[in-house]
């Protein structure tokens, strides 16, 4: 499990809104550049994917796991607000092949085209307006 100051806990909507999706067989990627040099990462999985608590919370440590595996966050040059979206081929894949999946979405996230990166964290459309 990622030490808890490397998990994202709020300010998902950012992530979904403006971020970068990339799609595998095993998990949806969705990231955003951080505003800060603190990189995080957050692991979702709908009960779409798994009906039962305790399959989700599998597929959840599953990817948590690989993501550290794959180097989260040493191996990404830049800090990024991370969420990946687990899909239920997750449960009873092979973890090499996982690890390898997750070091490909990491190149591909280091290779995308980012607006310049914000100084300050978003807020939230109710905060703008009220």
């Amino acid at each position: 499990m990622l030490p808890k100051q490397q998990r994202l806990t709020r300010n998902f909507s950012v992530v979904f809104q403006k971020g970068a999706k990339i799609n595998t067989p095993f998990f949806v990627l969705r990231a955003v550049p951080a505003w800060d040099d603190a990189p995080r990462l957050a692991v979702v999985v709908s009960k779409k994917a798994a009906k039962l608590a305790v399959r989700r919370n599998r597929i959840r440590r599953r990817l948590f796991a690989v993501a550290e595996a794959a180097g989260f966050p040493g191996r990404l040059a830049q800090a990024y607000r991370i969420v990946l979206i687990g899909h239920a081929t997750a449960l009873e894949a092979d973890f090499a092949q996982m690890v390898t999946e997750m070091e490909a979405a990491f190149a591909r996230l280091e290779n995308w085209r980012f607006p310049p990166r914000p100084t300050e964290p978003p807020q939230n459309q109710a905060e703008k307006s009220g």
